[in-house]
């Protein structure tokens, strides 16, 4: 596959981490993530659930080797202090999350935070310091089973299922599933020296900050804005069961992907179509998002 031109960038996620077979899902999702502006506020932060073997952590360290100045990783063994510098280094920027569900109710509630209120506390002596932390969150979990089952609600397959004020920070929660045996010759096709990938990680670098520093804000007009509230008011009255799921939040959420969709496109103005598009992966997910 040939490292992709600024033409094709549409259609850039056929493209993202070339050494994983299938999850279009996912690549769609994360190569959106990649023009989200969090510097001016564009929330857009997920939570992606899979077993192992599902490719997740692959996706997600291609995602970080772009953007690897503006992108930190943390893993569980992480301390709350060293989640707080992280996350205020990553002001304006992402940080992936590994083995979101092995942290401790006290570090996640320091993602909390940061999801929230876009800052974190820093803790000096006799001080505690509000900080920015501008920081789309990419965490990484595994269900409370081996293997995701596709018959049960993605929240219910989780450790911490009952901590509802914390799954409906997160824009979007994503399955994915490990490939089928069929596909494991060209999965053994697909291997990429790191020379390899080091080329894609330029390119992709290349095209999201032409974007960012060409299109730094994306507007959307009143009439669209209700389109989204009428869009999620559907939902909410289509699910029932997933009613605090479902509010103002998911609301802010689609806007940053519009956002980011419309800069992606070349446009400083969100139009039908980047909720469209952001409607149709929300059916991919499943249960329109949930």
């Amino acid at each position: 596959m040939q490292i992709p031109k600024l033409e094709v960038i549409q259609h850039l996620n056929e493209y993202f981490s070339p050494n994983i077979v299938g999850n279009e899902l996912i690549k769609k999702l994360l190569t959106l993530q990649m023009f989200a502006n969090p510097k001016y506020d564009e929330a857009l932060s997920y939570l992606i659930i899979g077993g192992s073997a599902s490719g997740k952590s692959v996706m997600s360290k291609f995602f970080q080797g772009i953007f690897a100045d503006r992108c930190g990783y943390i893993q569980r063994w992480a301390t709350p202090i060293g989640i707080s510098e992280m996350l205020m280094f990553c002001d304006s920027g992402w940080c992936v999350v590994d083995e979101f569900d092995k942290f401790p109710k006290q570090s996640r509630n320091i993602f909390l935070e940061c999801m929230s209120d876009r800052t974190v506390t820093a803790h000096t002596h006799k001080q505690h310091i509000q900080r920015n932390a501008r920081t789309n969150i990419i965490a990484l979990c595994n269900p409370t089973q081996p293997e995701l089952i596709e018959e049960i609600p993605l929240t219910e397959q989780l450790s911490f299922s009952g901590d509802f004020y914390l799954l409906n920070r997160f824009s979007f929660i994503i399955p994915v599933y490990p490939p089928m045996s069929g596909l494991y010759p060209e999965i053994a096709k697909k291997y990429l020296s790191k020379e390899d990938l080091g080329k894609y990680y330029s390119k992709f670098r290349e095209i999201a900050i032409e974007r960012r520093m060409n299109i730094p804000k994306v507007n959307i007009d009143r009439d669209l804005r209700e389109k989204v509230g009428l869009y999620v008011q559907l939902l909410k009255d289509m699910n029932p069961n997933k009613q605090i799921l479902i509010g103002p939040r998911l609301i802010n959420g689609i806007y940053a992907a519009m956002q980011a969709r419309s800069r992606m496109s070349g446009r400083g103005n969100a139009k039908k179509e980047d909720l469209e598009y952001v409607q149709k992966i929300m059916k991919e997910i499943g249960l329109d998002g949930y």
